[in-house]
């Protein structure tokens, strides 16, 4: 995020917020045509919540989105959700009941991982690659199956 200025503004976010507004912004350099109309667009933005390298944006920016939350999973949510798909795919892979019954030993072990993770790989403005999200927990279990498709 761009740095704040006195009043705690942020230039790049406010001449987004001025087309939002406004259609558009000013060309200083071209006097005949000193406002600049911008049309057929559309603004799509996502951000994380402030901390770890993010800052807040500013509530006059913030009023032009609808804001959408989220809230994690605990952890018996997301050990259901990612038992299901496992013993679905062992299932209709003619995996050998040995195996398919492995999916909660596979579940609660990536779950330690995930959460060893995030908590020991905390992001820092140094380190802002370090966040770790539901995403990365489905990429283990989606690269499981797909290791042990490559196998079959």
């Amino acid at each position: 995020m761009p740095k704040k200025e006195n009043y705690g503004a942020q230039p790049p976010i406010e001449i987004l917020r001025q087309l939002i507004d406004q259609g558009g912004w000013y060309d200083r350099k071209d006097p005949k045509h000193p406002f600049r109309n911008i049309v057929d667009t559309m603004l799509v933005t996502a951000m994380g919540t402030p901390g770890g390298g993010r800052s807040f944006i500013t509530p006059r920016f913030q009023r032009h989105f609808n804001i959408i939350a989220f809230a994690t999973f605990d952890e018996n949510t997301m050990n259901s959700i990612f038992r299901s798909i496992l013993k679905w795919y062992f299932r209709t892979n003619g995996f050998s009941p040995d195996v398919a019954g492995m999916e909660q030993k596979i579940v609660t072990a990536t779950m330690k991982v995930y959460e060893q993770i995030q908590a020991d790989l905390k992001p820092t403005p140094m380190k802002t690659h370090y966040t770790f999200n539901l995403r990365d927990f489905s990429k283990v279990i989606c690269g499981m199956c797909m290791a042990t498709k490559k196998e079959l």
